[in-house]
């Protein structure tokens, strides 16, 4: 059942055997409207652990506030809670993190599960392209449905993309991702003032749809984490940040408005860090 039909029921527990007021009723509506048109109403039994996650890691890199975070995320896991009660979802929610916590460290891919994952959708055109194109770009789900082929220079090998708050960005790609691009583009024949990823019948390409492609191959390539669009973002600043790049220029590329919310990545800085002391001071 579409989870947009069982928001008046969730809301009338909320007012009726919880005891909640009505203000914060109409709160949670709104985080829960918000959630629902995120991933265009979903199906309750595809809701899981990856979900809840994408959505924390989607709302930490929109910028918000901890505390905006901790009571949106604690909405959606009443709701969880809520479904699992009445029967819809059946994996144990205990397993959802919990909001009042720190923020687990972004999952991300190693080379190995990179390469496996390429590997897995190298014979669909159009998923390999935007697998690829993610990976070498680290753009958001919305920035890469959205994106249009006059974004693209092919000579200077960058995209200009319209991020949050129509704030616009120059980010490179790699020269594979170039190859890649063209043969796709030459392939299905997009025309210069069209999106530049579109289904078979030329349709928009949904973030939900998008999910469930990476889903797929991830599966396919017997990568066994949560996985969630995300994931692929985390992979691409953490490369970066493994072969030299500053946290600060990593901020330019992902379009965070704050340098805080690109922080997450420092423990990967500071790993790298530990090994190369512990490499320098060998006996």
């Amino acid at each position: 059942m579409k989870i947009s039909l069982l928001l008046n029921d969730f809301l009338i527990y909320i007012v009726t055997e919880k005891g909640d007021l009505e203000v914060t009723k109409k709160i949670y509506e709104k985080d829960l409207l918000e959630f629902i048109n995120y991933y265009k109403d979903l199906d309750s039994n595809e809701l899981d652990i990856s979900i809840y996650d994408d959505y924390l890691a989607y709302l930490t890199d929109c910028g918000f506030k901890k505390s905006t975070i901790n009571r949106k995320m604690t909405t959606i896991r009443n709701f969880y809670y809520f479904l699992n009660r009445k029967g819809y979802i059946r994996f144990s929610v205990k397993q959802l993190e919990t909001p009042k916590k720190e923020r687990r460290l972004p999952k991300y891919l190693t080379d190995d599960e990179v390469d496996r994952l390429l590997d897995a959708c190298k014979d669909d055109l159009l998923d390999f392209t935007m697998i690829l194109f993610d990976l070498s770009t680290g753009l958001r789900v919305s920035e890469l449905v959205n994106l249009r082929y006059d974004n693209i220079s092919f000579n200077d090998r960058y995209v200009k993309v319209k991020g949050k708050r129509e704030k616009s960005r120059i980010v490179p790609f790699s020269n594979e991702c170039k190859i890649a691009i063209e043969k796709y583009i030459l392939t299905k024949k997009i025309k210069k003032n069209s999106l530049l990823f579109t289904n078979d019948k030329y349709l928009k390409i949904s973030r939900q749809s998008f999910y469930q492609t990476i889903r797929k191959y991830a599966k396919r390539a017997n990568i066994n984490k949560i996985f969630g669009p995300h994931v692929l973002r985390h992979t691409y600043a953490t490369r970066l940040l493994n072969n030299g790049i500053k946290l600060k220029q990593i901020q330019l590329l992902l379009g965070h408005n704050q340098i805080e919310t690109t922080e997450i990545y420092t423990h990967l800085e500071n790993k790298k860090i530990r090994s190369i002391y512990d490499d320098a001071i060998k006996r």
